[in-house]
């Protein structure tokens, strides 16, 4: 999991933590110095106010997300930028569970903000990267869109209940045992694939 060197970190991941696992912003200011151990005078000096914080969290999911994609656009072979590229958005979803909740509630809010014009504006070229990686692995087939699914849902369901609920999931808090899995899939997919070719 993520560490955080300085206060203004700590703050931005226990607020992403708390929005995140509420579905919204309207997480008290009083709950998140409490969760980043710090008294309310800590959001005052970092951050002026509750909407500056707002505004400052959006940027913090953008640069995490960007993080987590930017594997996609190294010079790794395919099977080891889909695992580390899996690993970021397991990691993250286990980091701030209830994050794809709020990037729904995002793109459908009428209201403008950061992160939902993050999000509309590049969501759909995350999700080509991801698929043109899937086609350097499996070549360009045309039941690819279908694989993408299957191989997302393999990779947000576990980390979605992993640390709520206990389904025997728990172990995929562990990062060599999530890395064994995310592996373990690729390859269920790649012999999946030449099963139904023969």
């Amino acid at each position: 999991m993520r560490t955080f060197a300085t206060v203004q970190e700590r703050i931005l991941d226990r607020a992403l933590y708390l929005i995140g696992t509420h579905g919204d912003y309207d997480v008290p200011i009083r709950d998140i110095t409490k969760a980043a151990n710090v008294n309310v005078n800590a959001i005052n000096y970092y951050f002026g106010n509750k909407e500056n914080l707002i505004r400052e969290v959006e940027r913090f999911f953008i640069a995490n997300y960007r993080s987590a994609y930017a594997v996609l656009d190294s010079d790794e072979k395919p099977e080891q930028k889909l695992l580390l590229w899996a690993n970021e958005v397991m990691e993250y979803t286990l980091q701030y569970p209830g994050i794809q909740r709020l990037q729904q509630r995002a793109i459908k809010s009428p209201e403008p903000g950061e992160m939902k014009a993050f999000l509309l504006e590049n969501a759909h070229r995350y999700d080509e990267a991801v698929l043109s990686v899937l086609k350097n692995l499996l070549g360009d087939r045309p039941d690819l869109q279908m694989i993408k699914l299957m191989f997302y849902s393999a990779i947000i369901h576990p980390a979605n209940f992993g640390t709520e609920v206990d389904f025997g999931t728990n172990a995929i808090t562990d990062r060599q045992f999530r890395l064994e899995y995310i592996r373990a899939v690729v390859e269920t997919i790649q012999r999946g694939i030449k099963r139904h070719e023969i």
